[in-house]
C-alpha cells in the first residue's frame, strides 16, 4: 500500500512539473508551437509571424516591460546561421559576401529541411496571403517563406539586415490546384530595412535565453518519496 502510495505521489508530481508539449525535430531543434527552441545554442526563437507587418523600432517599443515582446531581443546573423546549421542545413556556397554561412538564392530540388524551417518558424508569405485572402495561397504539403528584421546593423548606415528563407510553393486559393513551385532559397544576410520600415511579408527574428525551469515544490516531494520507496525495497532484501 506504501509503495502504491509512493508511485501515485511521484507520478503526479512529474505531471505538475512537466512542461507544455513539443515536437522534437531532430537532437537540436524543439517545435514549441508559438517559438521554437535550440538546445545548442541554448536560445528560443519567437515565431516570426507574431511580429508580422511591424518596424524594428515598433517591435522594440514593445519588448520594454509589459510590452508584447518583453523578454525577447533581436537575434544577429550569426545566430540565425547557427539555428539553421541546428535545423541541418549546409550551405551550397561559400562566397558570401557579408561574412554570413547562409546565401543560397537558387537551390534544385526541393528540401524538406527548408520546408521545415518554414513551417516551424512561421510562414510569413501564408500568413500575409491569409489576411488579404489572396488568390495565390501556400501549398499545404509545401511552403511560401518566412522572412525577417535581424539586429544586426547594415553596411548601410542607419539600416538593418533582414533574412528568408524561400520555399515558393503555392496553390490556387479558390481551386486548390497547383500554380508553381519555385527555387529554394536561404540567406541570412538580404535586403536592408530602415527602422521605420514595415512590411506585411516581414516579421522579426526574436530570440531569448532558455528558461531553465526550477523543481517545483511537489516534484521535489514526488522525487523524494520515490528514494523513500527505494529504500523501504532495499532494506527488505537485507
Amino acid at each position: 500500500m506504501i509503495i502504491r502510495t509512493i508511485s501515485a505521489a511521484t507520478l503526479l508530481a512529474l505531471s505538475f512539473s512537466a512542461n507544455a508539449s513539443f515536437i522534437q525535430l531532430n537532437d537540436n531543434i524543439q517545435d514549441h508551437g508559438d517559438f521554437t527552441r535550440d538546445l545548442s545554442s541554448s536560445l528560443d526563437w519567437l515565431d516570426v509571424t507574431a511580429s508580422r507587418d511591424l518596424s524594428y523600432n515598433q517591435v522594440q517599443a514593445q519588448m520594454l516591460t509589459g510590452g508584447a515582446y518583453e523578454g525577447w531581443r533581436y537575434a544577429t546573423v550569426s545566430e540565425l546561421d547557427t539555428l539553421f546549421f541546428d535545423f541541418g542545413m549546409t550551405p551550397a556556397r561559400t562566397d558570401c559576401s557579408y561574412g554570413n554561412a547562409f546565401c543560397d538564392f537558387s537551390l534544385g530540388g526541393d528540401s524538406l529541411i527548408i520546408e521545415q524551417i518554414i513551417n516551424t518558424m512561421g510562414d510569413t508569405f501564408d500568413a500575409m496571403a491569409d489576411s488579404r485572402g489572396d488568390s495565390i495561397d501556400a501549398a499545404p504539403n509545401g511552403a511560401g517563406y518566412v522572412a525577417g528584421i535581424l539586429g544586426s546593423p547594415s553596411h548601410i548606415a542607419g539600416s538593418y539586415y533582414t533574412a528568408s528563407v524561400y520555399d515558393g510553393e503555392y496553390i490556387n486559393r479558390g481551386t486548390g490546384t497547383f500554380n508553381r513551385d519555385n527555387s529554394d532559397e536561404i540567406y541570412t544576410v538580404g535586403a536592408t530595412f530602415t527602422p521605420d520600415r514595415q512590411q506585411l511579408n516581414y516579421g522579426s527574428f526574436l530570440v531569448r535565453a532558455v528558461e531553465v525551469p526550477e523543481p517545483t515544490g511537489l516534484s521535489l516531494f514526488g522525487i523524494g518519496l520515490l528514494g523513500l520507496g527505494f529504500v523501504r525495497r532495499k532494506n527488505r532484501r537485507i
